[in-house]
C-alpha cells in the first residue's frame, strides 16, 4: 500500500474504469466535465456516518504510517485493493474479503451524489446501491447475481430479492412496495433496487444507462437535476420509452405497479419478451410445502434486517399465499406480448377484449 505514495498509476487508472462504469449506468456523458477527485485526510470530523458522502474519509482511522504495514497492502481499506485480479475470486485474502463486505457502505454514501431519479418511500436509500452493483459486475469480475449480493447488507441474489419481493403482503394484493405492517418495504434493501439490475441483466447495464440518460437530459433541459420526487409512472413511461420496449410487467413484478392510465398507453410498445423466462424462474422459486417455506423464511430472516414479516409468516403458515404468488405471476406473464390467450392472432399486449 506504501507505493501508492509512489507510483500511483495503476489505482488512478482502476478508479477511472470504476467511475467509467458507473457512469455508464448514470446515463451521464462519457466525457467528464471536470477531474474526479477525492481528498484523503487522515480523518475529517462529521456527524451521524464515518462515510461523509459530501466528504468520505479514511475507512481505517488506524492506518499509521503510510510507509509501514501499508506497504505490503495487508489493509481492508487500502484502494490498492480493487487492482487485485482476484477481487471476487476464491484465492481472494482477508483484507479483499473484509474489503468487499463493507464496499457497499462507501459506494452507497457516494450514489448519494449521482442524483439518479428517485422514487418515492425513501428510495433515496435503495438506487444508492446501483453504483457498487455496475461496477463489481463490470470492472471487479463478479456475475451479476454476486454482484447484487455484495452491494447491500442482505446478501440477496436476484433469486433470494425476487422471493423477498412475492412474500410482501402489498405485492400479494398488487400493491406498490412502500409501507407494511412492520417496516419501509425498499429503503437499504435488494429487492428496491433489484428491478433495474433485472434490466441490466436483460438487456445490459447500457439499457439502464439510457432509462437514466433520459431523466438526465430532462434535467439539463430543465436547469436542475431530474432527482427526487419521480413518480412510478413517469419512471415506468420514461424507462419504457428509452429502451422501447413494454417494462410494465417488470416493473408490475418488482412491486412498482403502473397505473392503468400507463399500461394503455404503454400497450403498443414492443413487449419485453426475454423476462418471461425470469418470471418462469421465480415462479419456480416459490415454495410447495411447509418444509420449503420455513426453510426459504430461515434462509432470508438470517440477514433481512427486519424480522417482523418473517416471524409472521412462520407463526401462520397457509398454503394459499404461495399460490396468490403462482396467480399473479400467471397474470404478469398474460401481460408480455408474445402471449394470445384467446387464440384470435391479437397478443395480449395489445389485445382490448376483456378475455385477450
Amino acid at each position: 500500500f506504501g507505493h501508492l505514495y509512489q507510483d500511483p498509476q495503476a489505482v488512478l487508472e482502476r478508479m477511472d474504469e470504476l467511475f467509467a462504469a458507473v457512469s455508464q449506468m448514470a446515463g451521464r456523458p462519457t466525457e467528464r466535465i471536470r477531474p474526479e477527485w477525492l481528498a484523503t485526510d487522515r480523518m475529517i470530523p462529521c456527524p451521524s456516518t464515518v462515510y461523509c458522502a459530501s466528504y468520505p474519509l479514511h475507512a481505517d482511522l488506524d492506518v499509521g504510517d503510510p510507509t509501514l504495514r501499508e506497504e505490503n497492502d495487508y489493509n481492508s481499506a487500502s484502494p490498492l485493493q480493487y487492482i487485485r485480479n482476484d477481487y471476487f475470486g476464491e484465492t481472494a485474502n482477508t483484507d479483499i474479503i473484509s474489503q468487499r463486505n463493507g464496499a457497499e457502505i462507501l459506494w452507497h454514501e457516494w450514489g448519494h451524489l449521482h442524483n439518479l431519479p428517485t422514487l418515492i418511500c425513501q428510495e433515496q436509500e435503495t438506487n444508492v446501491h446501483l453504483p457498487f452493483t455496475v461496477l463489481a459486475d463490470q470492472v471487479l469480475g463478479a456475475d451479476i447475481d454476486t454482484a447484487l449480493r455484495y452491494s447491500g447488507f442482505q446478501d440477496y441474489d436476484r433469486n433470494d430479492a425476487a422471493l423477498d419481493t412475492m412474500f410482501s403482503p402489498n405485492w400479494q394484493v398488487d400493491k406498490r412496495l412502500c409501507l407494511d405492517a412492520w417496516d419501509n418495504e425498499v429503503r437499504y434493501q435488494t429487492r428496491g433496487w433489484a428491478r433495474l439490475v433485472e434490466i441490466a441483466g436483460l438487456y445490459g447495464w447500457e439499457a439502464v444507462g439510457k432509462i437514466h440518460e433520459a431523466f438526465y437530459k430532462r434535467g439539463v433541459a430543465f436547469g436542475a437535476p431530474i432527482n427526487y420526487g419521480v413518480t412510478d409512472d413517469d419512471f415506468i413511461k420514461t424507462a419504457s420509452e428509452a429502451l422501447n420496449l413494454n417494462l410494465v410487467p417488470v416493473f408490475d413484478f418488482w412491486g412498482v405497479p403502473a397505473s392503468s392510465m400507463m399500461r394503455n398507453n404503454l400497450s403498443g410498445l414492443p413487449s419485453a419478451t426475454e423476462f418471461k423466462e425470469r418470471l418462469t424462474t421465480y415462479r419456480n422459486l416459490i415454495p410447495n410445502n411447509q418444509e420449503e417455506y420455513e426453510a426459504i423464511i430461515n434462509r432470508l430472516i438470517a440477514t433481512t434486517g427486519s424480522r417482523g414479516r418473517w416471524e409472521n409468516y412462520l407463526a401462520n403458515y397457509d398454503p394459499s399465499v404461495m399460490q396468490v404468488m403462482r396467480d399473479k405471476i400467471d397474470r404478469i406473464q398474460l401481460l408480455i406480448g408474445s402471449t394470445d390467450t384467446d387464440g384470435d392472432g391479437i397478443t395480449n399486449g395489445t389485445d382490448t377484449d376483456d378475455d385477450n
